[in-house]
């Protein structure tokens, strides 16, 4: 059979084969519409029920950061504290050199103290210590009174009569 010499109970058949084909191509879309449909209202769900889920999650989980924010301390007043410690820690340990030079002063004052007073004992040992000699003792003045008032107190005392 060519082409041209198609008849009208083929072109029937042909239309009709056709319009079978059609409606069932058109049965297979509208069932494929429909299983997509479905799939993407069960994928829909599943997402809705994940992000549920993960809300949950980051619910808690802006507790927790809360928590934690509130036990720490920002970056800027770290470094501002470091900074001032730093400083006061310096200072500390210019005290310490300097306290312990003054230390190191006095201890070689002490020592050197403690060796000229044990050179001085062992010098007055070796060389005698000379007595103390103490000041002569005067006569004590002794004032006589007159016994009748009006008289002249002599500036010497009177001399005892020799017999």
């Amino acid at each position: 059979m060519t082409d041209k010499n198609v008849t009208r109970r083929e072109l029937k058949a042909f239309a009709k084969a056709q319009a079978k084909l059609n409606r069932a191509h058109k049965k297979a879309e509208r069932r494929l519409q429909k299983a997509e449909a479905k799939s993407l209202r069960k994928a829909l769900n599943l997402q809705a029920a994940e992000y549920k889920r993960r809300l949950k999650i980051l619910n808690g989980e802006q507790k927790r950061i809360a928590q934690a924010g509130a036990k720490s301390i920002s970056r800027e007043l770290y470094d501002a504290d470091k900074a001032s410690t730093d400083g006061i820690l310096d200072t500390l340990k210019s005290a310490e050199a300097k306290r312990a030079g003054m230390f190191q002063l006095l201890s070689i004052l002490a020592t050197s103290g403690l060796l000229f007073g044990l050179g001085s004992i062992i010098w007055l040992i070796v060389k005698g210590v000379a007595p103390i000699q103490q000041p002569p003792q005067q006569q004590p003045q002794v004032i006589y009174i007159p016994a009748t008032p009006g008289t002249l107190i002599p500036s010497t005392p009177p001399q005892p009569q020799t017999r």
